[in-house]
Order: C-alpha cells, then structure tokens, then sequence
C-alpha cells in the first residue's frame, strides 16, 4: 500500500492486484517474468516512480521491475533455485523517497546486518552491529526426512522504514520458530524470546547506517508480529493476526493497531 494504490499478490494468478484507496478494483498485471518468483505471504510491494520493488522474491531477496513487473535489477545475482544461497539472501526491506533500497538480512547465521543499496540496485553500503542477541534472532536451515526444509528461530528484524532521513529497524518480536520432526510429520512450535519482555525499535543514520539509539515500546509484544508504517507526525504500528502454532487459535495479542509519536513519543 502507497498513498496512490493498495496491492493484493494473487498467488493463483500469479499477479499484482491493485485497488484504489475506497477499496475498488483498478487492475491486474499478470507477472510474466520467469526469472524470479514471489515469496507468498511475505512479499512486499513498493511503487516508487516508473518502478516498482518487490521483495522477498526467489531466487534472490529483492527485486527492482518496471511498470508491468519485468526484472531490472537484483539487490543480489544468484539465478538458479540454490536452497541454500536463497536462505542467505532471505531479507526484509523498505525503500526511501530517493529509490535507494535499504535491507535487513534474515539468513545470515548469528548476524544483524544491514545494507544499503541506490536506485540501480548496486550495494553502496553494509554496516554489521551486535547487540548481544544475533545468536538468538537468527534464522538456520531445518531439514526433514521428507525433503522438506523450514526456517528455525528468530529474526533479525521483522520491519523497516525510512523517515526523514532515519532509518528505524523494528526488532525483538515475532517470537522463535521452532519447527520439529514429531512421528512421521512436522509440529510447529511458537515459543517466546528468552529474556525480552517487549521489542524495541532501532534507529540508524540512512546516510551513513551509523546506530544512533534503541527505543522501547512497551505494546511491542516479542511473540507477536508487527508491521512499521511511517505517517505525517507519528508512527502506526500493526499486530497482524496470526493463528498459535500450539493452539491452533487466534492470538490475543493480534488484530491491533498502535501509533504512536515520534522519538520523543515512544
């Protein structure tokens, strides 16, 4: 979603929804690019002039297309479905009001980095911080007897936004994944962050990538997940609804939304 659209990934289609903000239809683009596929239910949309960036994608993390979604830039170049150089690549991302492509990096084992990329998609920039949690908020390859393969533990941020010329890292939630192989089938396990008793919100310079502060929240909870939207005068903060892999029910936790000022505010 932008100030001009709303956009809907059709994973039966595979296509690009796109309503206007009253919630009626305006069109459906087709993707007819072969060169990558959509990571359902994880991928972002971001329209910025003529261009548009899609990410998470496969293979590679982000993706940079023209107006009907054809390939024209790679944050990264791999191009066969390698399982283990797309986990590496797996990423969240936000792009600024001049086109350059900020990433946090998901796959990479026991590390918080984050990268900085211009509007051609060339890396400009990468700055590594530890925070004493990266070998907790870290996602690692689980493999199974039946082929399959699943992502387990946290990670390293879950949303990201550039305001103003601050880049602000939403960290500390979403909970670990712990995914088991349990008679002949997986079980899926939500357990909290040990030690983390709400998330917090990471501020960086955009320019130079330089940690300027933490902010806590206290609504942030660290087995939830959110997503970070910048406003005019405030931040907006949503718990998206999500099923306990244990329980098979609604969070309580989920369904809410949150805003809040800015730094002073937090």
């Amino acid at each position: 979603m932008d100030e001009e659209k709303i956009y809907f990934i059709d994973s039966q289609k595979n296509s690009i929804e796109f309503f206007e903000h009253d919630g009626s239809f305006d069109d459906s683009v087709l993707i007819q690019d072969g060169t990558y596929w959509l990571s359902f239910g994880n991928c972002v949309v971001t329209h910025f002039e003529d261009n548009y960036y899609l990410g998470m994608t496969y293979p590679g993390s982000v993706v940079k297309t023209d107006s009907r979604f054809n390939a024209i830039g790679r944050a990264t170049r791999e191009s066969v479905f390698e399982i283990e150089k797309i986990f590496e690549n797996l990423a969240r991302y936000t792009v600024d009001e001049k086109g350059a492509v900020f990433m946090v990096m998901l796959g990479l084992k026991g590390k918080y980095e984050i990268r900085k990329y211009n509007r051609e998609m060339t890396l400009i920039r990468t700055a590594l911080n530890d925070d004493g949690l990266n070998n907790m908020l870290t996602l690692e390859i689980c493999r199974f007897p039946d082929g399959s393969f699943e992502a387990n533990g946290g990670v390293a941020a879950i949303s990201l936004c550039v305001k103003d010329g601050l880049l602000y890292v939403l960290r500390g939630v979403a909970g670990i994944n712990e995914v088991k192989w349990e008679k002949g089938e997986k079980k899926y396990y939500g357990l909290p962050i040990p030690g983390l008793e709400h998330g917090f919100v990471d501020i960086f310079d955009a320019e130079t990538l330089k940690h300027i502060k933490r902010v806590e929240a206290d609504f942030l909870k660290p087995h939830q997940d959110y997503r970070l939207y910048p406003l005019k005068d405030r931040f907006v903060f949503v718990a998206v609804y999500e099923v306990d892999k244990e329980t098979g029910k609604g969070k309580e936790t989920g369904n809410y939304i949150y805003t809040a000022g800015l730094e002073d505010s937090y």
